[in-house]
């Protein structure tokens, strides 16, 4: 195993590799075999060593079978790999079994070994009951294991889903601010990446976070030293901020991954690494590290990281601030990673990440649907558009769909050809927040998820065969971004309104509940289903889809909020209620021109039926606002802030640094921003508008930049309201 590990390491080609594999498959057979056999006999560092041989051969197991596998490991070719699969499960349960009452008699080394090569050949089953023993000595030995045993023995519990909290932090609390210079990249990311697939939470996720907490309120190294998981994320950062170089893609994305997924937001540490990746200025570029190295799981996962940073910022905002100040939507997530990164900086970051799928991963042919799925969603949570890529992820979508569903052979690995609910929602989701419809993308999704969610012979289904692949959020995201394309399929449609909803003898709340195991519907999916059936009376009334009666009465959630730990998205509201500075700013304005209006016009059931028709439960009170209206000639004025718009990023590396800048307002942290350049309306904004128009109103658009550039000058507003209520702009861009 030695010879042959290192020789791949070398790239050694004067020898014939395929020789040297016949070879070493005939001894570790008979090895096997005789281990097998006669366990008891060997001694602990025999019993480690085989395993170790076993796992860094890959002897009886397919890399390609599980995640667990990274791209440079050796898989012996195999003859009879059926019958090598068997000889190395009886071979590793022999081991363990003779190994476990001895455990207090293995060396470190022998430990960490065993631990490995049990998750590196997938032993589930197997793994369980060593893991508790070898769980069990580092209770006993707190003080005397190598970094290399702490990251790897972490590494292997969390591969092999073996959860045991106390253990966790007792190996964890090794990696310390003093001792993480010791430790190798590698066992940094593997210790850290451990207790995230753990959830393992560090007690005080606020600690890093110089964005939201103000200086008097950050914890010292001192106040937080009763909490070892908390250090050792510390130790973590400090030592990627402080040696990047050092860390390899896989390591560096690694510790990312886990800040973001245990919800600890990390500001420094992610600018530092973007820095790192992108240069930290400009001029820079072509100095710094740059995406290539990346796989593409590596994108994904890092594009994925950035954003859930953001979007972590509401959970930080109430804790620090207290529920009542906290701030929700897409500005408030825009707004946190340009503070946190830069504007500039987090448009270079991600167009670097998009470009690396095109151009390194051929088009993002080599991307798994996961891989597609987190970067999309990534973009779109931040509001970032990059045409090439959402073009190239389209061709793939429908082309591996299509494959799937017409059983092509020899196409791709199924692992890329076939997506899971979460995926699809996103990753439709994210096309239609962006605001960009391909037609053929819907018209590809649909009849896979049709046949995902059918039972028997995949012609039928109900609310239990859907609830198999969708939770009901994703399936609200798909309804919502069917509406937003302006495009109903008729059996998808169908099917998502069973999944939320239900029918016949299972449209009962409770039951679903119990069903989906979500709490209820969540407001964002009742609101979604109204602002559906309102567009489908109009747009696609011969489906013939109707809500239940008083619908959304009857339908309560026990949670208004969703599931912290995921990445589904939330499609927005149509109502908001707040009144900026530059709205008061524009009224001001409309009134010395003579424009009557009224603030904050709220369409509600009542008002839909009188005027049009449209039969929703009364307690529908609020479904559609308007910043400025007159009544009399169903005008509306809405003055558009940031989080209207998506920023086209196809050539943010070559754009100049933006004029944006942070600043506090009200005692925190905000973001002033200053855009010249091309905008373009995003998914929400563009349906407001239509369904809006669908009932008789024309909407005027203030782009929040257009109206800063009058710089308060009377004469220039009044000039541009005027100029405004002459014309209609016939498009989306700005």
């Amino acid at each position: 195993a030695t010879i042959l590990s290192n020789k791949r390491a070398s790239s050694d080609t004067e020898s014939d590799p395929g020789k040297d594999e016949a070879v070493a498959l005939r001894i570790i057979r008979q090895i096997a075999r005789s281990i097998a056999e006669r366990a008891d006999e060997f001694k602990s560092q025999e019993l480690s060593n085989t395993a170790w041989a076993f796992a860094t051969l890959g002897f009886g197991y397919n890399g390609l079978e599980s995640a667990n596998s990274l791209n440079d490991y050796i898989y012996l070719t195999s003859d009879d790999p059926e019958g090598d699969k068997v000889l190395m499960t009886r071979a590793l349960d022999a081991i363990a079994e003779t190994s476990v009452p001895r455990l207090n008699v293995f060396k470190n080394q022998e430990l960490n070994n065993l631990a490995w090569s049990l998750a590196r050949l997938n032993q589930q089953e197997t793994s369980k009951f060593v893991y508790q023993g070898i769980g069990n000595q580092f209770r006993q030995r707190r003080r005397r294991f190598s970094p290399q045993d702490i990251g790897t023995t972490l590494w292997s519990f969390a591969t092999m889903e073996y959860f045991d909290e106390e253990i966790y932090r007792i190996i964890c609390s090794r990696l310390t601010i003093d001792h993480g210079s010791r430790f190798k990249p590698q066992e940094v990311s593997n210790t850290v990446w451990a207790l995230a697939k753990a959830q393992v939470i560090p007690k005080y996720p606020d600690a890093f976070d110089t964005t939201i907490v103000p200086p008097s309120m950050r914890l010292s190294l001192a106040e937080m030293s009763d909490d070892p998981v908390t250090l050792c994320f510390a130790a973590a950062s400090n030592e990627l901020i402080r040696r990047p170089s050092e860390f390899k893609t896989q390591e560096t994305k690694d510790i990312l991954w886990s800040f973001s997924k245990v919800g600890v937001r990390h500001p420094p540490l992610f600018k530092s690494v973007a820095d790192h990746l992108v240069g930290a200025e400009p001029e820079l570029h072509h100095q710094s590290r740059g995406f290539n190295e990346f796989s593409p799981q590596g994108l994904g996962n890092l594009a994925w990281s950035y954003a859930k940073q953001a979007q972590l910022v509401d959970g930080a905002t109430e804790r620090i601030e207290g529920s009542g100040r906290t701030r929700s939507g897409r500005l408030n997530i825009y707004s946190a990673a340009c503070i946190d990164i830069g504007e500039s900086q987090i448009q270079r970051l991600f167009y670097g990440i998009a470009e690396a799928g095109l151009q390194v991963h051929d088009g993002l042919s080599k991307s798994k649907p996961q891989d597609m799925a987190n970067t999309a969603w990534a973009l779109a949570t931040l509001g970032l558009f990059h045409q090439r890529f959402f073009d190239a992820a389209a061709v793939q979508v429908v082309r591996r769909l299509s494959s799937c569903l017409s059983n092509k052979p020899g196409y791709m690995s199924g692992e890329r050809i076939h997506f899971n609910g979460q995926e699809l929602a996103n990753i439709i989701w994210a096309f239609a927040t962006l605001n960009y419809p391909v037609p053929s993308i819907l018209e590809a999704i649909a009849p896979y998820i049709l046949f995902i969610c059918g039972s028997g012979d995949h012609s039928s289904f109900d609310v239990h065969s859907i609830s198999r692949q969708f939770k009901r959020q994703e399936m609200a995201n798909i309804l919502w971004s069917c509406a937003v394309f302006g495009t109903y399929p008729r059996d998808l449609m169908r099917l998502l309104y069973v999944g939320l909803l239900g029918e016949g003898d299972q449209s009962d709340p409770e039951l679903l509940s119990r069903v989906y195991n979500d709490g209820g519907l969540q407001m964002q999916a009742k609101m979604t289903l109204l602002y559906v059936q309102l567009l489908v009376d109009i747009e696609a009334p011969d489906i013939n889809l109707a809500l239940p009666p008083k619908f959304p009465e009857g339908w309560e959630s026990a949670s208004t909020t969703p599931d912290a730990d995921t990445n589904t998205a939330s499609p927005a509201t149509m109502i908001s209620l707040s009144s900026s500075k530059t709205q008061k700013d524009v009224s001001s304005s409309l009134q010395r021109i003579g424009f009557a209006h009224i603030h904050e016009h709220v369409i509600g059931a009542e008002e839909l039926l009188e005027t049009h028709g449209a039969e929703l439960s009364s307690s529908a009170h609020e479904i559609l606002s308007i910043d400025m209206a007159n009544l009399e000639e169903k005008i509306g004025i809405e003055v558009d802030g940031p989080s209207h718009f998506v920023t086209v990023i196809d050539d943010a590396v070559n754009k100049p640094n933006t004029r944006g800048y942070a600043k506090v307002l009200n005692g925190r942290m905000a973001w002033q921003y200053v855009w010249e350049g091309k905008q373009k309306m995003n998914g929400p904004t563009a349906l407001k508008e239509r369904l809006l128009g669908h009932f008789g109103w024309t909407l005027f658009h203030v782009p929040f930049w257009e109206w800063d550039a009058l710089n308060a000058s009377p004469e220039a507003e009044d000039e541009y309201s005027s100029e405004m209520l002459k014309k209609k702009r016939t498009d989306n861009i700005y």
